[in-house]
This record gives structure tokens, sequence and C-alpha cells, in this order.
């Protein structure tokens, strides 16, 4: 019984130790749009993570939504709207990132670009079921890790003239 006791406080103790490393979805919103300029459409999204228990910081570095690659931009500053695509909030070992990205299509580039071979995007590294996917480092860790988000609130649809 002795053994038994000791074998569980040794684990308990070993386990204060093991960081509990977490990714949580908060609110997604994905808002469709068209207009402005003849023959464009998108999709506005905004998705907010939130990482806690990482003992190195987790460091964003692309999203892949409706098939595009996009490049995510940091900054800590949420004034920092023409450069920076994410913003970070730390409180102690709790990271937030909210990331604004969109996806747009003009038809009449379809149009001007008849016969031509269209640009092939970059695809994803992982095959994933869901609405986009973060992938980020760590500084020390090699492997790059992923989260698929995996759903969003559909906003009203936005129409401009």
């Amino acid at each position: 019984m002795k053994t038994i006791l000791s074998a569980f406080i040794i684990c308990l103790w070993t386990m204060s130790f093991v960081h509990a490393q977490t990714v949580k979805e908060l609110n997604n919103t994905a808002q469709g749009w068209s207009g402005g300029v003849c023959c464009r459409s998108g999709v506005n999204y905004n998705f907010n993570l939130e990482f806690t228990g990482f003992k190195n910081e987790p460091v964003p570095d692309t999203i892949w939504v409706g098939g595009e690659c996009i490049p995510v931009t940091i900054s800590d500053s949420t004034t920092d709207r023409y450069y920076a695509n994410t913003f970070r909030t730390r409180l102690g070992k709790t990271i937030k990132f909210h990331f604004s990205v969109g996806i747009s299509h003009d038809e009449m580039d379809d149009f001007r670009h008849m016969g031509k071979e269209p640009e092939k995007p970059k695809p994803a590294p992982i095959q994933y079921t869901g609405v986009a996917l973060v992938s980020w480092y760590q500084k020390g860790v090699t492997k790059r890790q992923f989260y698929v988000i995996k759903k969003v609130q559909e906003l009203e649809y936005q129409s401009y003239p």
C-alpha cells in the first residue's frame, strides 16, 4: 500500500511540471460581400484563438482559408491595421490572436485571363475539414503545428452599390 501511495504522489508531483497546451476557438465570424467594383465578391473572416500553457510562445505564420494561403503579419497594437492582419494580446501564460483575413474573387479577371493557365494557390500542408487551417511554430521546436478552425458564425451578407 505504501508503494502505491508513493507512486501516486510521484506521479502527481511530475504532472505538476507538465504544461497542458491548449488551443481554444473563441468567437469566429464570416461575412460574405459583393459589389463595390463591378463583379467582385468575397468573404471577410475574423478568427479568435486562445493559446494557453505553452512553454515557448506560439507564433502563427500562415492561414489557409477558401483555398487560399494567407501569410500572417502580427502586431501587438490594434491601431496597426495597415500592416498587420493579426493582433496579439498577452495575459500571463495566455495569448490570444485575432486574425482578420479575407478572400475575394473578381469575375472580370476570369474573362481577362481566358485561355491562360490560372495561378495555382499554395496547397495546405495537411488535409483538413473545417473553415480554415492555422499553422504556427514555437522557438526551440522544429516541427510546425496546426489547428483547424471548425466553425464560424455567419453574419448577414453585405451588398455594396
